[in-house]
């Protein structure tokens, strides 16, 4: 394959991919939104029905946004590294990068199962993952304490 036709592939996919990127980083805010909106209607809730139940829900709730946000941000960051071989190949100014070759650089990074859950826990962990559910969580567990 000619350089110039090369370099033009791998700019058409380096394009797609930060667009996918992109999207990946507004999904994941929605889902930060929608959390923050049930656990709200679980507080409104809990304060015209007192009982320690729906903070308990709210909690399990939260729980169940943070993880499903930290495997998504698993899958957003296997795009990372097809983007940055990219940067580096253009800032390298040519060399050895076959395009076209999203899926099998994501199938190398996958790994088994112990290593997949590995990676969603390091994602649950970033600070702009753990931080907002930790906070729904806290504050469910405290209206749970309160209203025994």
């Amino acid at each position: 394959m000619a350089r110039d036709q090369n370099s033009n592939l791998l700019k058409d996919e380096y394009l797609f991919l930060q667009h996918c990127y992109e999207e990946n980083d507004r999904s994941a805010l929605w889902i930060k939104c929608i959390s923050i909106v049930v656990f709200s209607a679980l507080m409104i809730a809990t304060a015209e029905w007192p009982g320690p139940y729906l903070p308990l829900v709210a909690a399990t709730v939260s729980g169940l946004f943070w993880l499903t946000e930290a495997i998504w941000k698993t899958f957003q960051s296997r795009l990372e590294e097809r983007i940055i071989a990219i940067e580096n190949y253009f800032q390298a100014n040519g060399g050895e990068l076959p395009p076209l070759q999203i899926y099998s650089t994501w199938l190398r990074q996958r790994g088994g199962v112990v290593a997949l859950l590995q990676e969603y826990a390091k994602s649950a962990i970033r600070p702009t993952i753990v931080v907002p559910y930790l906070l729904l969580i806290i504050l469910s567990m405290a209206a749970f304490y309160i209203a025994r």
